[in-house]
Order: structure tokens, then C-alpha cells, then sequence
């Protein structure tokens, strides 16, 4: 085997072409080493591609931008890797092996971010950083990772082993892969943060409206993903709960009344005393519709069509459900 060294105390490069860029490759039977710690700040380079490279002391790239994709495969960061740049077309590893401390904070990932068959024995930093898409395939992670004030607009995971904690304080996470979110969930529990579990819960039933969006003979779970979101916003939302058992029957309640055969309301005016005596009424009865228990001869007096009481079996229905839902919001920190 060929074996080649780059040996120094420290290398320190400042690179401001604009069409600059740094190329360290080689093909799979040499063992190339770069022995020194290498500290390069950036104003703006065009290209970085690392290739079966082992670097044995710190790697640092910190400021400016990278106009193409970086590039890293089959590398070994045996010391510090940290990467703070504006990439403008993305980032993918592949191979790669992060022995220490591994931080990308602060850095800006336009179109993707992508690890595969990645290993960290170190700490794995992503807080504060943007990314347009995020991906982690088919890695095994062995330390813990750190999304905190992250920002992601999309996320997607498969196949990958996390064996220690997640961190999600403060994370934005805007949409995902419904297996991501499943995974993230699961870390969340695994590790007891509630609060991180519900927010990838909700994300995951987000998804999963989406695939069955597209797919074709799936209405009947389709309908059940919808009332549950509209209702209490997947479990989470009391008050979301309580508006929409407020409307729909206040919607069943009027069409209960336009329904009477006999309604003691009339479309005519006559009077601000009758029209405050009518809305009276309508509020006290609209109060005892609410209650999916009102008797169902509350107002015969008005003479009630066979419609009357189909939409009043409906309010019942509705506004039952309803109440359930606000009730399982108010235990959203406790589900699983």
C-alpha cells in the first residue's frame, strides 16, 4: 500500500478567489494522511472535494460561502471537524468517519444536506444551522446529536441507528418524511422529551395526510387523518377543540331551526324588543343543544320536521366527538 503524509505544526489557508478551490483525492489503494491541523477561512471558492483522506489533528472551515456542492467520501476526522459556510448548492457525505467533536454550527445548506453510511464517535452539532433538506441514511450514530435552534425545511432519515439522545430544544423542523418523524418521535420518548414527541407526532400525521392525498382508494382513512387534524389539530390544540365543538353546533343548531315547522323567530322586523327577546331565546336553546344529553322534545312547541331531528342527531354526534377531542388535548403531554 502506498501511503502518503502531510506533516506540519499547523496549516492556516485564507482563500479569496472566486474560482479557487481546494481538491484533496485519492483512488481507493492509497492511504493518504494529512498529519497537521488544517484551518482554512473563506470569502468565497467555487469547489471542496475530500476523498480516502484521514486527517489526524483538527479540521476548521469557517466563514464565506462554497459556490458548488462539497463533496466528502471514505474520510476519517480523527480530531475536531467543524464547518461554519454558506454552501450554495449543498453538502454530501458518504463514508465518512467522525471520531471527535463534529460541529456544524451556524452553517447555511441551501438545496441539501446529506450523510450516508456516516459514523460519529463524537459529539454530532447542527444547532443554529439552516438546511433546505436534511438527510441521515443508512449511518449508525454512536453519540449523542444536537438540533438545537436548528432550521430545517425538510427532513428525511431511513435506516439509521441512534444509540444516545437527540437534542430538540428550540429546533424548527417545517415538514418531513412521515419515517423521519416516526424515528424522531420515537428518540424523543425513548429519552422522555414530551414536548419534542408531540410536535414529530403531529409532523408524522401531517405526512401521512400527504401520502394518502396521493393514493387512491385510502378516503375512509383519509377522512379520519382530516377530523382529527381540523378538530384538535392531532391531539394538540384544546382550544382548536373547543372552536370547532362551538361551530359545528352552532351550524347543526341553525339548520335545526330553519327545519321547525312552527319557529317562534320571524325574518320580519318588528321591533327591537322582539328582536332581543328572539336572540335570548336562540342563546338559552343553543345552550341546551350543545349538551349531546338535550332531551330530544326540547322543542316541541315548535313542531320539529323529521330534518330537525336529523340535524339534531348530527349536532349530537358532532358535538360529542367534539368534547372527546378537547378532552384528549388536555392529555397531549401524556400520550404515547
Amino acid at each position: 500500500m502506498i501511503k502518503h503524509k502531510i506533516e506540519s505544526t499547523e496549516a492556516f489557508i485564507k482563500l479569496t478567489e472566486k474560482k479557487g478551490g481546494i481538491y484533496i483525492t485519492e483512488k481507493d489503494d492509497i492511504e493518504f494522511h494529512v498529519m497537521c491541523s488544517i484551518s482554512i477561512k473563506i470569502e468565497h471558492f467555487k469547489d471542496l472535494t475530500l476523498s480516502n483522506i484521514t486527517f489526524e489533528d483538527d479540521f476548521i472551515l469557517q466563514g464565506g460561502r462554497i459556490e458548488n456542492c462539497v463533496q466528502i467520501a471514505k474520510c476519517t476526522f480523527k480530531k475536531r471537524f467543524i464547518f461554519g459556510v454558506v454552501c450554495e448548492k449543498g453538502f454530501w457525505a458518504r463514508g465518512v468517519v467522525f471520531n471527535s467533536y463534529t460541529s456544524f454550527v451556524n452553517g447555511v445548506f441551501k438545496e441539501s444536506f446529506h450523510l450516508t453510511g456516516v459514523s460519529n464517535f463524537g459529539p454530532l452539532i447542527f444547532t443554529q444551522g439552516k438546511y433546505d433538506s436534511f438527510g441521515i441514511f443508512e449511518s449508525n450514530l454512536s453519540h449523542y446529536l444536537d438540533f438545537s435552534k436548528a432550521e430545517i425545511e425538510y427532513i428525511n432519515i431511513k435506516n439509521v441507528t441512534f444509540e444516545k439522545a437527540l437534542s430538540f430544544t428550540d429546533v424548527h423542523i417545517k415538514a418531513g418524511a412521515r419515517e423521519a418523524m416516526r424515528i424522531l418521535k420515537d428518540q424523543a420518548h425513548k429519552y422522555n422529551d414530551k414536548i419534542a414527541a408531540v410536535d414529530f407526532y403531529q409532523k408524522e400525521m401531517i405526512a401521512l395526510e400527504s401520502e394518502l392525498c396521493s393514493s387512491k382508494g385510502k378516503y375512509s382513512e383519509l377522512f379520519v387523518i382530516f377530523m382529527n387534524r381540523i378538530s384538535n389539530n392531532h391531539g394538540l390544540s384544546w382550544l382548536r377543540a373547543i372552536c370547532f365543538t362551538l361551530l359545528s353546533g352552532f351550524i347543526f343548531f341553525t339548520l335545526f331551526l330553519l327545519c321547525l315547522d312552527e319557529p317562534y323567530y320571524s325574518f320580519e322586523w318588528k321591533g327591537i324588543e322582539q328582536f332581543i327577546e328572539v336572540h335570548s331565546m336562540t342563546f338559552r336553546y343553543f345552550i341546551e343543544f350543545i349538551n349531546p344529553a338535550h332531551k330530544i322534545s326540547y322543542m316541541d312547541n315548535f313542531s320539529p320536521s323529521g330534518w330537525s331531528f336529523i340535524f339534531d342527531l348530527l349536532g349530537r354526534i358532532s358535538i360529542g366527538y367534539g368534547v372527546y377531542q378537547a378532552l384528549t388535548s388536555f392529555r397531549k403531554y401524556g400520550f404515547k
